[in-house]
């Protein structure tokens, strides 16, 4: 609700403006991914594993006199690696479950402008395609083992994607770089068997490290 509010009065500051420079950029994106947020169970805890989110991105961007329009797409790659620990069980100790996948992102934000630096809010979707998977169990005999249930299904997935923008804007005017707090919520269950663990992972929490890079450089122009 706060950030369509937002973007509604954005939008009414928009239509009054007058000058506009239209350009693409580039973006190089990596992103630790603070956490995922999981439900534990009565007879298990999880716990999460060092994981990232990194990819390339096309801007096309719109700067106004006072904010900035971005509309951005490209490929990403990310990680979800945690470990589930059971407490009762009398037969399994722990389970280590490694995914990765693939995201395409259709995301718009905008930005107000403070000289070099900028502010914004951003949102979008994100499609996810699984990569690799893999599963480690620890039993209570001593036995390891690395196959993973044969009967669950992988479905690509989506995402609602929010973020906070802080950028800097170097004096040549064509490179940036930004911080972009942010937060994933996962849409559906993609896998098959819905009580598994990694289906209660939905929201994840992460800090994006921004690189971009201008393509074309014009002067703010009126429009006719």
């Amino acid at each position: 609700m706060i950030f369509v509010l937002m973007f509604n009065i954005i939008g009414a500051l928009y239509s009054q403006e007058t000058k506009s420079n239209k350009y693409f950029t580039l973006e190089i994106d990596y992103s630790p991914v603070l956490v995922y947020q999981f439900e534990n169970s009565v007879d298990a805890d999880v716990n999460n594993d060092y994981n990232f989110l990194a990819g390339l991105k096309i801007n096309y961007e719109i700067e106004r006199q006072y904010f900035i329009y971005h509309f951005s797409t490209g490929f990403m790659y990310n990680t979800k690696d945690f470990s589930v620990n059971y407490l009762d069980s009398k037969t399994i100790i722990k389970k280590d479950q490694d995914y990765s996948f693939f995201k395409i992102p259709f995301l718009f934000g905008v930005s107000y402008k403070l000289n070099n630096y900028s502010i914004g809010i951003g949102t979008g979707v994100m499609l996810n395609y699984f990569n690799e998977h893999k599963c480690i169990s620890y039993y209570t005999d001593g036995n390891i083992s690395g196959l993973f249930p044969s009967d669950l299904e992988f479905n690509p997935f989506g995402e609602i994607y929010y973020n906070l923008n802080v950028s800097y804007t170097f004096p040549n005017k064509r490179i940036s770089v930004a911080i972009q707090p942010y937060v994933l919520q996962n849409l559906s269950n993609p896998l098959f068997y819905s009580n598994s663990f990694y289906n209660r992972g939905k929201l994840s929490y992460g800090i994006n490290i921004v690189f971009k890079l201008k393509v074309n450089k014009n002067k703010l122009e009126d429009e006719k």
